[in-house]
């Protein structure tokens, strides 16, 4: 069977035209279908405002039709994705129509979760259900990385490897086959959880803000929680997910379920449907910024409180105290938690024949950091058990046989296993392509571990070095850890990977050092302190070896430096990447305004027109843009077109690697150059830098911002014919110690590590 290449969606929704925009995404020519062309189009411009396009453009490659018009199209494509209304006979009659005229190799898939595959292939022949299965995704498919597929009896296992593989690799997504069932996984737990939650704490009158602080951070759970969540997905759509489930499920604990005590009805009569309707639990004003929260006893709003409670603030593998805790707020958490545990083990095999998949799909579809049994053996299975029975809650089969082996995940041989609901393990092995850094951390496949990084043999010839600080910041030691990489590489390796741990690759120079040495005026130290970043950086950019940032998450100020010196970067999609050192008051000082000038100029360059290169360069670090996607960083520069972008963050290493040994093949690594510049008015070109900084649109700071950068930038091209890197050092660190001294500066840094957000002085 040939590979995919088109595609196309039938019903331009808020989930069709979301599918739709991530194809594209892909890079795949998209036809999105509905009843009207207009109906397709609006779904294509709904998408385009709530950023489902990584770029605006490539909302191009999505062709809007009509459906009664466009079936001679669909004869053409290679995956059809069905994302119609829930309802049985349309879906029915659509397939059969499908079944009359397209290709007998094109792939039929649909979107529902609630319609098992028998029902919805009633009527169709038996060809046609060889190419079809259930791809559930989730909302926003461009940020939701789980899709849950369901193969039919008869779906062939070609199509299943064929749209795995694609969805994998070119989507970005994680997998997860699930059992055809209500709700497959994530929705089935997720309702359960959100609806139980709700209903524990209108009857025990818990306040809002309250039981979204316990069921959030303590679990790993995002602070959304229960009501910040259900607010997201829309106060109207609980009630229709709950109910759709009773109506499916003959005898389940979801029945047992009142989630609103006629507080949910009141508030969609009166239309508090949530963040789309701008008040739901939570309402936000606008003026303000200040929230208020329903009151669940009397449905009225009230100011929202800020305040700690009495509970143990915990999370992971310390969570049996909050469960054991005599608080209010713990013995609510204690309850809702045990019974969704209680819920989600009662359910294997049920809806999947692996914990191991109920896990992923809570993960990966909602966001939870580890899933209900993995939670479970956090807490221990036999304390879980014992715990139920205190509560009257029967202790599942599965839970009983976890209770026997001692556990649920094992880890105790070379690869880690799992429990399986017959007594036996499965061993968790790792798709093709994936290296997991834990996992080789695990099994000893290291070099050194420090406080702040650890470097790994990833085999073949290539190091990789880890960044292990909080948000992977620089200080003194993580130099120093990179410094040691690199010669370790140099001397026992082909090349090395750089990346970071968790969400960020780094986010630049450590505040609060910078912060205390500024206010302590220990010049000398920050002096040293720059030296050293650029000395290492310096060593990346000219080692004997390629080096390879392997980035996801946040590369900021001095991480999006340090991409800028390594020979090749390997980008996670969704990369979020700028140089946002004037954010601060401050300039980069690891070679940042250097590498921007060799790639905003170009070296050598003979053109009389240097103020249009010294403007690019100017307003790129004044705007301190973040890129939103990898795409986008490229647009910006901080990516160059032999930079490489991976959709699946699990395969984000295994590409570096690739790229890194791909490089390594008669590798000539670089050496510094003299950068030569022809530039015919330099008195023109002086005065324009003299008085750019002039500019009102800066605040009083912002201009000495300017000036520090055009001094850099005439330094660096007016002083000299011939000006070496290292010069272009020296001037980035004599302006980034004028600005940090400032007391404008230091306000800012204090702002940012206090809020987060930047200070305009």
């Amino acid at each position: 069977m040939r590979s995919i290449k088109t595609v196309a969606v039938i019903g331009a929704g808020v989930m069709g035209a979301g599918i739709a925009a991530h194809f594209a995404n892909a890079g795949i020519q998209t036809l999105l279908l509905d009843l009207t062309k207009e109906l397709a189009k609006k779904g294509v411009q709904k998408q385009k405002k709530v950023s489902g396009f990584m770029m605006p453009e490539y909302a191009d490659r999505v062709e809007c039709g009509k459906l009664s018009e466009s079936f001679d199209r669909l004869s053409k494509v290679d995956w059809i994705v069905e994302a119609i209304i829930e309802d049985v006979e349309e879906k029915q009659k659509l397939y059969r129509h499908l079944d009359e005229v397209i290709s007998p190799n094109t792939i039929v898939s649909s979107n529902t979760s609630t319609i098992p595959t028998e029902v919805l292939l009633e009527c169709v022949s038996d060809n046609f259900k060889t190419r079809f299965l259930i791809t559930h995704f989730f909302n926003p498919p461009r940020h939701m990385r789980l899709l849950e597929i369901v193969r039919g009896e008869q779906t062939s296992h070609e199509v299943l490897r064929l749209v795995s593989e694609f969805a994998d690799y070119d989507l970005g997504k994680k997998i997860v086959v699930c059992n055809d069932t209500p709700g497959f996984i994530a929705n089935r737990i997720g309702t359960y959880w959100i609806a139980v939650g709700i209903a524990e704490a209108i009857k025990a009158n818990m306040k809002i803000e309250e039981v979204d602080q316990l069921l959030g951070k303590p679990f790993g759970i995002p602070k959304t929680a229960i009501f910040g969540l259900t607010d997201l997905i829309g106060v109207d759509l609980l009630p229709t997910l709950v109910k759709t489930l009773q109506g499916k499920l003959n005898s389940d604990a979801i029945h047992e379920i009142d989630i609103g005590n006629g507080l949910i009805e009141t508030m969609i009569e009166c239309g508090m449907l949530g963040r789309k309707a701008g008040k739901g639990f939570y309402k936000r004003n606008k003026e303000t910024g200040s929230f208020q929260v329903i009151d669940l006893r009397t449905g009225e709003y009230r100011s929202l409180e800020k305040h700690e409670y009495s509970w143990p603030q915990v999370n992971g593998k310390k969570l049996r105290l909050l469960f054991e805790h005599d608080s209010q707020g713990a013995q609510f958490a204690a309850s809702v938690m045990l019974k969704v545990l209680n819920y989600a083990a009662s359910l294997i095999p049920e809806i999947a024949d692996s914990p191991k998949d109920v896990d992923d799909a809570m993960c990966f579809g909602y966001g939870w950091s580890v899933g209900p049994f993995q939670m479970i053996d956090d807490l221990g299975v036999e304390w879980v058990a014992t715990a139920m029975k205190e509560r009257n809650l029967s202790v599942p089969h599965f839970l009983k046989e976890a209770c026997k082996h001692g556990g649920i995940y094992f880890r105790k041989g070379a690869d880690p296993e799992c429990l399986l609901p017959d007594g036996t393990r499965e061993v968790i092995i790792q798709p093709n392509g994936v290296l997991v850094l834990k996992e080789l951390l695990r099994k000893g496949q290291f070099i050194k571990q420090t406080k702040s990084s650890r470097l790994y043999d990833l085999k073949d010839g290539v190091a990789c070095l880890e960044l292990n600080t909080k948000m992977n910041a620089f200080d003194f030691a993580l130099f120093e850890d990179l410094e040691r990489a690199i010669k370790i590489a140099q001397s026992d390796f082909k090349s090395l990977v750089i990346t970071g741990h968790q969400d960020y690759f780094s986010a630049g120079a450590n505040l609060k050092l910078l912060l205390e040495l500024s206010k302590n005026k220990k010049w000398d130290e920050l002096e040293l302190f720059l030296k050293k970043g650029q000395g290492v950086f310096d060593k990346v950019k000219y080692s004997s070896i390629p080096v390879v940032g392997a980035a996801s998450g946040f590369a900021l100020g001095g991480g999006g430096e340090l991409l800028l010196h390594c020979d090749a970067i390997q980008a996670h999609a969704e990369l979020k990447a700028g140089l946002v050192e004037t954010k601060v008051g401050l300039l980069p000082g690891w070679g940042g305004v250097k590498e921007l000038i060799l790639r905003f100029a170009g070296f050598p360059k003979n053109e009389p027109d240097w103020c249009s290169t010294f403007e690019t360069i100017i307003e790129f670090m004044m705007a301190a843009k973040v890129s939103n996607c990898a795409e986008h960083a490229r647009s910006l520069g901080l990516l160059s077109s032999t930079d490489f972008i991976t959709m699946n963050k699990d395969r984000l290493i295994s590409d570096a690697k690739e790229t890194a040994l791909s490089l390594s093949e008669n590798y000539n690594h670089k050496v510094p150059k003299k950068l030569s510049f022809y530039i015919e008015d330099k008195i023109a070109c002086s005065e324009y830098l003299e008085n750019y900084h002039c500019n009102d649109r800066f605040s009083c700071h912002e201009r000495q911002m300017v000036e520090a950068l055009c001094n850099v930038l005439a330094g660096s091209f007016l002083t000299n014919e011939e000006v070496m890197e290292a010069d272009v050092f020296d001037l980035e660190r004599e302006s980034f110690l004028k600005l940090v001294s400032s007391d404008a500066t230091m306000e800012r840094i204090s702002h940012m590590i206090l809020t987060g957000k930047a200070l305009r002085n």
